[in-house]
């Protein structure tokens, strides 16, 4: 019996021998009132942004037909996207530092988000070189966002969404772990206490909401923590329900959540 160890601790999946890298880039979905949003943002500025070298945003606007009932782009459509993204990001780093954000699909509208050092000459740049390339239906527009207001703002996910994000990807390693979905498994938590009254609370009360007590101790800078696990079944609603609950439990008896862990077995 082999086993790997799969965690995902403080939304970050990491791993033994599964190691879980994080691709470049996320994408969820978001409803509005007039259909379906659809956000692709690249992960690998989260922990960059704002790069204070880069404070322009230019977001360049394209328009296409959509599928009928989602005017969200056709499978056609969204190639043709990727392509007109990445070639902007070609052209625009070919005259200046530039970081390609993300973009959002919408009601048969495609925003892309990009970053750059200056705007001096852009539009006419970015007009002349799709021009060449064939390019239509678009807009370009610019502004100064040195915080990087509209990546945070707009393409950012939100903390229920990362969650999402990180259960899809963690499922996919179990999958390729050869992991049975269907069979219930223990998941480890972890909870960390600043005060030890409230640590030694939060123990005693571990059995009566169905958890086994793991492991605690004392960590440095005067903060403990505290292992310990459930088995569930492993459902986006199971494991994204306990997380939500002991978020608000542990905010409402001074302490923070850790994140959690599953010990895959494989044959």
């Amino acid at each position: 019996m082999k086993k790997t160890l799969l965690t995902m601790a403080c939304c970050v999946v990491t791993g033994i021998t599964l190691q879980a890298q994080q691709k470049n880039w996320d994408r969820y979905s978001k409803n509005a009132a007039d259909g379906i949003t659809d956000v692709l943002v690249n992960n690998k500025l989260y922990d960059i942004g704002p790069v204070p070298q880069t404070p322009y945003l230019v977001k360049v606007t394209h328009t296409y037909a959509g599928a009928k009932n989602s005017k969200l782009p056709t499978k056609a459509e969204s190639a043709r996207l990727v392509s007109i993204q990445d070639a902007t990001k070609k052209i625009l780093s070919n005259k200046m530092q530039c970081y390609l954000a993300g973009a959002v699909s919408h009601n048969r509208i495609c925003e892309m988000y990009y970053y750059t050092k200056d705007t001096t000459g852009i539009r006419n740049y970015l007009e002349s070189a799709y021009r060449k390339r064939g390019y239509s239906k678009h807009k370009v527009d610019m502004a100064y966002d040195t915080k990087w207001d509209n990546f945070f703002s707009v393409l950012y996910p939100d903390e229920e969404q990362r969650q999402k994000i990180y259960y899809q990807r963690m499922i996919a390693r179990l999958k390729k772990a050869g992991y049975n979905l269907n069979k219930p498994h223990k998941v480890t938590y972890w909870a960390y206490f600043k005060d030890e009254e409230n640590m030694r609370t939060w123990k005693e009360a571990l059995p009566g909401n169905s958890y086994t007590l793991v492991s605690s101790k004392k960590m440095p800078y005067t903060r403990w923590q505290v292992n310990f696990s459930k088995v569930m079944p492993i459902t986006e609603t199971s494991v994204l329900g306990s997380v939500k609950d002991l978020k608000s439990k542990l905010t409402g008896n001074g302490g923070a959540y850790g994140g959690w862990e599953i010990l895959v077995s494989k044959k």
